[in-house]
């Protein structure tokens, strides 16, 4: 559909229906067709010279190349999209391609600069009363403190994204919120409470069909079963994540699957 209004001159139509089906792609993770599609309503943006929708294709296609580990890509659409959007003027396009920055630094090692760039995005997101970018952007702050071991700031940040996302009535941030605050009780010593907040998460992503946070969540169920000490648990949540990963083609699925390896060796 993308293509054909691309085609026959239905520029609003073609660059508006990948924004609108953003949710989906979040979803699912269909990463190689959220490129190809936030590609080509970028094309029918750039001719329609809508700003707003530049900003927003930039914006999805940025996410599909982080997704799919091309960083530089992800990094050059961020900030195109952060360059559209200086003329349309949408905090909701400034303080998520803030926040990816951010993530991308720090993955390439600029601990400054990422803390400083996602604590840019929160202020965006504050001034402008978008509750749920303000908490992404706190759990954002949460990963990279338990990245460093602080894990008491790490938690700080956690608890107040997740009563941030519950105030909106967002089920499925609150979820994602709580594998993160798993994965910082697990590093606190906290593992049993840790595997409270997991179970609960994918009781969430199993009601929405959500199987590939349900696979991430599952992976923090894991570590937080090895520090309990319980291995039949830990090849539980590792086959049942395995099982996904194998049948997407997710890079992921050699890690999980090397564990699975080591533990049997273990015995």
């Amino acid at each position: 559909m993308v293509g054909a209004a691309l085609e026959h001159g239905h520029h609003g139509t073609a660059w508006r229906l990948p924004a609108t089906v953003y949710g989906l792609f979040e979803l699912r993770r269909y990463w190689h067709e959220w490129r190809d599609l936030h590609t080509l309503g970028l094309r029918a943006a750039e001719s329609a010279g809508d700003a707003f929708g530049t900003a927003r294709n930039r914006l999805g296609t940025g996410d599909a190349q982080w997704l799919l580990g091309d960083l530089d890509a992800a990094v050059r659409h961020y900030r195109a999209a952060l360059a559209s959007n200086r003329e349309a003027g949408d905090p909701w396009v400034e303080g998520f391609a803030l926040r990816r920055l951010g993530v991308v630094a720090w993955q390439h090692g600029e601990r400054g600069g990422a803390v400083e760039t996602v604590e840019r995005a929160i202020g965006v997101f504050h001034e402008a009363g978008e509750r749920r970018g303000e908490a992404m952007g706190l759990l954002g702050l949460a990963d990279f403190r338990a990245d460093l071991g602080g894990f008491d700031t790490a938690l700080g940040h956690c608890r107040v994204a997740i009563r941030m996302f519950e105030d909106i009535g967002d089920v499925w941030s609150t979820a994602w919120a709580r594998c993160t605050l798993g994965r910082i009780l697990t590093g606190s010593a906290r593992a049993g409470d840790a595997v409270a907040e997991y179970l609960s998460s994918i009781e969430v992503f199993e009601e929405r069909d959500d199987r590939d946070s349900r696979a991430v969540a599952l992976i923090g169920l894991a570590e937080a079963r090895v520090a309990l000490g319980d291995g039949e648990g830990v090849r539980e949540a590792l086959g049942a994540a395995l099982d996904y990963l194998r049948d997407h083609g997710d890079p992921r699925a050699e890690d999980v699957e090397a564990r699975l390896l080591r533990l049997a060796a273990d015995g």
